[in-house]
């Protein structure tokens, strides 16, 4: 709580400067520094004292608003002005970080004002750090957020009061508080009339102007009181508003418990990958089981699979019948099961959660099983799902532009291998030291370690409209993101175009909003040996209106059937397709079943980031 003695309150303003000579300022302290490039250091944070002339207004027009309305109620603050940029126009994070590290060592004031942000940092970790040692010293930032729309920093971090403009805002001077929310104050967006250069005065409008009245208004309650923090500002705001927003959609989905000790039924394609890599799994696979219907039973898994580095004839799958419920295993990992209920006419969700409440055994199922859990009280059963709960609260559209670099893994049509390559890129970062990230769409992500997961794939589970999956997805990246990620990996599904209009199945109907969400900066595009050519080229103009395809991986699962106006290519091996590939789009183009060439594309996705800086 800080004590503020009913004295004049200390504003810092980080704008483009002040012009000092304008009469509106004619009583009032000012003082200040510009953040200027450091030539000898080639980075900014030479910090020059009194270097705070206006040339271009911006900041001119703030410090007027914010004076002329403390005017208003006979309050004279004090200005602290740190010009931070000039005639560019430009705030980046290195400019940004110099300031509020500048205020937060050597400045001391009440408010940090910044008509002014980003939308893209690559150092969040560190920004959030300096916002928060700054509310710890009792000094409130106010900051607007972007006017295109998108969440901008600081405006949108914890303890720092965002303002941003809307519709919603009836009244000329009114504002609405919103909880529960990234964006805390919406106002008018109404044009503003304040002072320019030379004395001057212009007719402005935008998110940057309204927030200083915020500012004004903070600094008369200041004024008014005799002790203030964070809290009981953010309760004056609440109090005088002329409504507030509180809608929430704050409903929990099932928890998810990582195993210790699991078996897996059944031994599907779907299960592949766990016993693939099951040595990056961080809990014990007890045994791999089907039913005597898959033909699978007391084959090597590996030898179905096909694929694995070093195969180990001796784990076979074993009959679901001669399963031991008695044994020491904690989970069940129940892979799709709805087609093999119709063919044993019993149903198997059923089943196996009695099975699970009656041994005490925890459920991890690929189908939603919500229905059964109002029978089945005593049983932890976890379903992967997108529904309300994952929505961020009140954003008011606004997405999270993601500053740590995007691998995107995305192909041709189903079954290549696209999840395979994600854990092979993920292994190789780890191994050499990195921090990686991951959203998968599989619904066995989260077994694998993935941060968050979306479900789309086979029999997915999404309670989301399209317009509603669009904002879940990028508040999840946003929640990696916080993690402070070296890369993100991001994974499709299916095809990433169809590839015929004339029937649904050969529409993805999440893909597009995983790509809107995501916004990769390069893509690993997964093909078919036997794909067409044209559709290939297709699929790369599309990805590259969004990022870079840096290389093609051919799969080398081969077609079973050809419908309709498919024009799949035959008898072509896939070293063939490889050259002819190579020819054809002059990118890199490897095999996913040549453990030298994952090593090669993984190398080729460091290097492009470490080119781009």
């Amino acid at each position: 709580m800080c004590t503020c003695m009913l004295r004049n309150p200390i504003i810092a303003i980080v704008d483009s400067g002040i012009d000092v000579s304008n009469p509106i300022f004619q009583n009032i302290k000012i003082s200040g520094v510009s953040v200027d490039f450091d030539e000898t250091a080639n980075e900014w944070g030479m910090i020059k004292n009194g270097d705070i002339k206006d040339e271009i207004g911006h900041g001119t027009a703030i410090s007027s608003i914010i004076v002329k309305k403390l005017a208003e109620s006979n309050v004279n603050p004090e200005l602290i002005v740190v010009k931070l940029f000039d005639k560019d126009y430009k705030t980046d994070e290195e400019r940004l970080l110099t300031a509020l590290k500048y205020i937060s060592e050597n400045v001391t004031c009440d408010i940090v004002h910044l008509s002014l942000g980003i939308t893209i940092c690559s150092k969040l970790y560190e920004l959030s750090l300096l916002c928060e040692r700054l509310y710890c010293q009792d000094k409130i930032i106010i900051g607007a957020f972007d006017n295109m729309g998108a969440m901008s920093y600081p405006a949108s971090l914890k303890h720092v009061i965002g303002v941003d403009v809307s519709k919603l805002c009836k009244g000329k001077n009114e504002w609405i508080y919103v909880e529960n929310s990234s964006i805390n104050i919406l106002t008018p967006n109404r044009i503003h009339r304040c002072s320019w250069l030379n004395g001057k005065e212009t007719l402005v409008e935008g998110s940057s102007f309204s927030a200083a009245y915020v500012t004004a208004f903070v600094a008369q309650y200041m004024k008014m009181t005799d002790s203030y923090d964070y809290n009981t500002i953010m309760n004056a705001l609440k109090v005088q508003s002329a409504s507030k927003v509180s809608q929430s959609y704050n409903i929990q989905n099932n928890q998810f418990i990582m195993p210790k000790k699991a078996i897996v039924f059944p031994f599907n394609k779907e299960m592949h990958s766990l016993r693939r890599f099951q040595n990056e799994l961080s809990f014990e696979i007890m045994g791999y089981y089907d039913t005597i219907y898959s033909r699978n039973i007391h084959k090597s898994c590996d030898s179905i699979i096909g694929g694995c580095k070093r195969q180990d004839d001796s784990i076979l799958v074993e009959d679901i019948k001669s399963l031991d419920w008695k044994s020491d295993f904690d989970t069940l990992i129940l892979g799709h099961i709805q087609a093999l209920s119709e063919v044993l006419k019993k149903d198997m969700h059923d089943y196996f959660i009695s099975k699970c409440q009656e041994f005490n055994k925890n459920l991890f199922s690929f189908d939603d099983v919500s229905k059964y859990l109002c029978t089945y009280r005593n049983v932890n059963v976890y379903s992967p799902k997108t529904s309300s709960g994952d929505l961020p609260d009140n954003s008011f559209g606004k997405l999270f532009r993601i500053g740590k670099p995007i691998i995107g893994v995305f192909g041709t049509s189903s079954k290549q291998g696209k999840f395979t390559i994600q854990l092979e890129l993920r292994k190789r970062f780890v191994e050499e030291g990195y921090r990686v990230g991951q959203l998968g769409t599989e619904p066995h992500s989260e077994l694998f370690g993935f941060d968050e997961v979306f479900p789309m794939g086979y029999n997915y589970n999404i309670e989301l409209s399209d317009q509603e999956c669009i904002p879940a997805i990028n508040d999840k990246m946003h929640r990696i993101e916080l993690k402070n990620p070296d890369v993100i990996i991001v994974g499709g599904q299916s095809s990433t175009i169809p590839y015929f209009y004339g029937n649904t199945i050969y529409m993805s109907p999440f893909q597009q909003q995983l790509l809107y969400a995501t916004v990769p900066d390069c893509f690993v595009l997964v093909v078919n040996a036997y794909d067409d050519i044209d559709y290939i080229k297709k699929t790369i103009n599309y990805l590259e209106s969004i990022g870079q395809v840096l290389a093609i991986v051919v799969s080398p699962v081969l077609p079973k059937v050809v419908l309709g106006e498919m024009t799949f290519r035959k008898d072509i091996s896939i070293d063939e397709s490889v050259e002819m590939f190579k020819k054809q789009f002059k990118l890199p183009v490897y095999m996913l079943i040549s453990e030298s060439d994952l090593d090669k594309l993984y190398l080729n996705c460091k290097e492009y980031f470490e080119e781009k800086g």
